[in-house]
């Protein structure tokens, strides 16, 4: 519980904090450019972005409290960056466990889907002006 703690501070957590901001952050262009497509993008700018960063790190927080909670330390060793599939093979079972493997890797497609839209969104806008 002490990595919650917000009075615990050293360099080490603050790299670590300052990694996942990056993390957090990483997307909010996306977010920003797709919300002056709604029906009113005077009334509601920024409303997506809003809401995409309070769920974004409401799930981390869920998925680093279960990693925390449900594996030891030696199975997080074991596993070393695959935590992901070590946390769905002991709650799911081990064929279930490769579903969340799907699962990220359909995530990093979506992910580089949507960076490639970004992209080509802005060369449409520049070539406009």
């Amino acid at each position: 519980w002490n990595w919650f703690n917000p009075f615990s501070f050293s360099l080490e957590i603050f790299v670590s904090g300052a990694l996942i901001s990056v993390f957090f952050y990483y997307g909010w262009d996306v977010a920003m450019n797709l919300a002056e497509e709604t029906r009113d993008p005077a009334h509601t700018p920024g409303r997506a972005t809003f809401w995409s960063m309070i769920f974004l790190m409401i799930f981390f927080l869920i998925f680093v409290t279960l990693i925390l909670l449900g594996l030891s330390d030696a199975e997080i060793a074991e596993y070393n960056t695959n935590v992901i599939f070590a946390l769905a093979e002991k709650l799911l079972g081990k064929e279930l466990g490769y579903l969340a493997i799907i699962a990220v890797l359909l995530s990093t497609i979506g992910t580089i889907e949507t960076q490639i839209l970004q992209f080509t969104r802005t060369l449409f806008a520049k070539s406009r002006t």
